[in-house]
């Protein structure tokens, strides 16, 4: 009844996120923080794990787990979750640990 990542583990809402199978450069495991101009402070301070892949990703995406929430919506807004005021463009990745 919960959301799992490909290991059956559940996802943790504003922790967990999937990165495409094809992404050259974020790894599996590995914990992110994201910057972006415009974006509340609470949001750059969230640290994510990338606990999932997805070959219905695009190379570059990354794929933010929110939790059960309702969006916005209607939209443009519909897949942004309410609590967040602000819009991911350009975002800055930061990788601040690696699986090893």
């Amino acid at each position: 009844q919960q959301p799992v990542d490909h290991r059956q583990q559940p996802l943790i809402p504003k922790q967990s996120c999937a990165i495409s199978s094809r992404h050259a450069l974020v790894t599996p495991d590995a914990r992110l923080r994201i910057r972006c101009p415009g974006i509340p402070e609470t949001f750059s301070k969230l640290q994510w794990k990338v606990t999932d892949t997805g070959s219905g990703l695009e190379s570059r995406q990354l794929d933010l787990y929110w939790g059960e929430d309702d969006p916005l919506g209607p939209g443009k807004k519909l897949s942004r979750p309410k609590g967040f005021e602000g819009e991911l463009l350009n975002p800055t990745i930061m990788v601040i640990a690696e699986s090893r």
